[in-house]
């Protein structure tokens, strides 16, 4: 379907940013603060001006967000000519030429460009931004450790079906466990600093990861002594959950908590920290299809409930979900 360049800006903005075009919000990036919608309305095409205005609307909303510009930029670049590419390349950050490298294309063809409205890549979620963030970060929100760890709790309580204590442990147990091994803790929050998701994964001595492997292992029974301190080396690392509040669950939200599992990867490998197996337990439907959309693969029944899956981190680096991440994977292919 072929539509105005002007209805594209709608698009692009509307469906990528999930942000109105003629907010009093945006009066400072560029023009006045009806320029969005006032084009559209006259549909005449963007413009320089409104281009800009574009531009820096996609930058202003992706200051802490590099992966949704990443993903903005990649679907423009698709319009792009072998030149421009190469450009883009080489200045991989350059949003504000790729946005007119691309309108200038759409202008100069009768204003016919594709329609981005039902693109399902770029359905982000409406309930607002979302970051992901460490424990450190939480403090300096105002949060303090305990809610913290009680938070964790009692996201698991709302999203695992029938799990008792002795599958998830009691609190005074991951108050000392996370204490000492806070670094891979990860919450993904909206601009409120609600907490609607987070991750969580550790390494494990040899025998406790081996338990955890024949299904025997009850997250219960993970205390501050089975956990090797993440020091220089390769580690095997089991991950005790990764979970979305069900408000947010299939939307651009678990993207970035999987991409933000790669990132912190990608940090422990450059402090010569590197992960060989990854062994976790799937209670739920959901679970064991996010374990095998990532490359995990079955083992075995848990002896009391749930299934073990496993895998490497070459396995899930196979991933097309991973492919930006060339550096991650050289880096593993040298290593391991």
């Amino acid at each position: 379907m072929n539509i105005s360049t002007a209805r594209f800006v709608l698009d692009i903005v509307t469906k990528l940013l999930n942000k109105p075009l003629s907010s009093d919000d945006y009066h400072k990036i560029g023009g006045s603060k009806n320029i969005f919608r006032r084009c559209v309305e006259r549909n005449k095409g963007i413009g320089d001006t409104c281009t800009e205005a574009l531009s820096n609307l996609i930058i202003k909303e992706t200051k802490y967000n590099e992966l949704k510009k990443n993903l903005i930029g990649d679907y423009l670049k698709q319009f792009l000519t072998l030149n421009e590419k190469n450009y883009v390349k080489r200045n991989p950050n350059d949003i504000k030429t790729i946005v007119k490298f691309v309108t200038a294309k759409f202008s100069a063809h009768n204003d016919n460009v594709p329609d981005v409205s039902n693109v399902q890549y770029f359905n982000l979620s409406t309930d607002g931004n979302f970051r992901v963030v460490g424990i450190r970060d939480l403090v300096s929100m105002g949060w303090n450790f305990e809610d913290i760890v009680n938070e964790t709790i009692k996201i698991d309580y709302e999203t695992i079906n029938d799990i008792t204590l002795e599958h998830n442990g009691d609190n005074d147990q991951w108050f000392q466990v996370v204490r000492e091994n806070p670094e891979t803790l990860r919450f993904l929050i909206d601009e409120n600093t609600k907490v609607i998701g987070y991750y969580y994964f550790i390494p494990l001595f040899k025998d406790v990861f081996q338990k955890a492997k024949d299904g025997q292992l009850f997250d219960s029974e993970i205390t501050v002594d089975k956990v090797p301190f993440l020091l220089q080396g390769i580690y095997d690392i089991y991950f005790i959950v990764i979970c979305l509040r069900e408000t947010y669950r299939k939307t651009f939200a678990l993207k970035q908590m999987l991409f933000s599992v790669m990132e912190l990867f990608e940090e422990m490998a450059l402090n010569g920290i590197f992960v060989n197996e990854i062994c976790t337990q799937a209670y739920s439907d959901s679970g064991i299809a996010l374990c095998k959309s990532i490359g995990l693969k079955y083992l075995k029944n848990h002896i009391d409930k749930g299934k073990v899956y496993h895998g490497t981190i070459l396995d899930i680096l196979k991933h097309p979900l991973y492919a930006k991440f060339s550096k991650l994977k050289e880096m593993y292919t040298t290593k391991i």
